[in-house]
């Protein structure tokens, strides 16, 4: 996990993967997250806005989904790479947020790739709105999942079906001998 002073991250988003975004906002200041589709040159492609207090965070601009939906999907591309821009932010008008929210002062980000699916990668984030450094302001998950079987173009190895089969069979052939 890397401490990040600065209020936005850029993910790259390969072919092939469909994206799951949510999060949860537990700070007394209301935490905001704009994310944008971007192209690779960095062009908006589509955007919309997260705001929580004390609860999950919800949509508050339509985009990629509807307002008050807690979870956005991106659906994957199969011809293009794309990049997802995250944009920080906390209001210290703490509930109601009609002044101009304010960078936060940075944030802890973990990558983790999974053991069990290795198809499947996440981005967690957790953010510091203001000075005591607990990283509590928000908690924002973006998860890439690889959508066909074959190796991509980053590396990731996929796990074939028939691999996954055998295993968990003989995990349940030894069990039952106990």
């Amino acid at each position: 996990m890397s401490i990040v002073k600065q209020s936005s991250d850029t993910i790259k988003l390969p072919k092939g993967h469909t994206t799951y975004i949510f999060g949860s906002a537990t700070a007394g200041w209301m935490q905001q997250v704009v994310v944008k589709v971007q192209n690779t040159r960095g062009s908006d492609l589509n955007e919309c806005s997260f705001k929580g207090l004390n609860s999950p965070t919800a949509i508050t601009s339509e985009g990629l989904g509807c307002v008050n939906q807690q979870a956005v999907v991106i659906p994957a591309d199969d011809r293009k790479n794309r990049r997802l821009e995250l944009i920080f932010s906390a209001y210290d008008n703490k509930m109601s947020a009609t002044r101009d929210a304010e960078e936060i002062k940075g944030f802890l980000k973990d990558t983790q790739i999974s053991t069990v699916v290795p198809c499947v990668k996440s981005y967690i984030y957790r953010t510091e709105d203001g000075g005591d450094k607990d990283y509590d302001g928000a908690t924002f998950v973006v998860t890439l999942i690889a959508d066909t079987k074959q190796i991509q173009p980053n590396g990731w190895p996929i796990i074939q079906p028939s691999s996954v089969t055998s295993s968990v069979t003989s995990s349940v052939t030894t069990d039952s001998r106990h």
